[in-house]
């Protein structure tokens, strides 16, 4: 899109997702049961990281989306997503909640690019129960490694109060947002 950073979710995504939301039945007790998986991670993955207790490890800078394009609000009002998982940084595996969403990245599963770092190629599992009645979805999430072990990652892990991976801002998007803001994808209220 002209700018530094990740690939953004574009405006057209976010109206397919509203649509598609907007056609479950809003009686439909399985409604919020969502699960979303994208390349490059939100903003709100590195927000989560940086400020909160997670499940795993951030072992790369964020990769996420150069801009903030409002998917995670429209997330948030539609109500039908309960889990977003992404995987470009290579050697992220956490997982946590963030503004009542479940964010998680997945870490490096292939052989080609980078990475991962200090850890083992692995996948993240998820396994999803949905009881019949009432529609509550419960996730259970784990990394299979690449050696065949599991990794549950069931410590609850405060952020540091220091570290060279915590930034502000998505690797990146410090290039500058300029053609966000001339293409009008960024409101200019001057």
């Amino acid at each position: 899109m002209g700018a530094g950073g990740m690939n953004c979710i574009r405006r057209d995504q976010i109206e397919w997702f509203k649509d598609l939301s907007d056609k479950l039945p809003a009686d439909d007790v399985r409604r919020g049961n969502g699960v979303a998986f994208m390349h490059h991670g939100m903003q709100e993955h590195m927000h989560l990281v940086n400020h909160y207790p997670v499940h795993g490890q951030k072992r790369d800078l964020s990769r996420c989306q150069a801009i903030n394009t409002g998917l995670f609000t429209e997330i948030k009002q539609k109500g039908t997503i309960q889990w977003v998982s992404a995987g470009g940084d290579h050697s992220s595996d956490f997982w946590g909640t963030y503004a009542g969403v479940n964010l998680a990245y997945g870490r490096k599963t292939g052989f080609a690019s980078f990475g991962p770092k200090f850890v083992q190629r692995g996948a993240r599992i998820f396994d999803l129960t949905v009881d019949p009645e009432t529609g509550a979805m419960t996730v259970d999430t784990w990394i299979r490694q690449q050696d065949g072990e599991i990794d549950m990652q069931e410590e609850l892990k405060e952020p540091p109060l220091f570290s060279y991976l915590k930034s502000d801002h998505c690797l990146g998007s410090e290039e500058g947002v300029s053609a966000y803001e001339e293409s009008g994808w960024i409101p200019n209220f001057s």
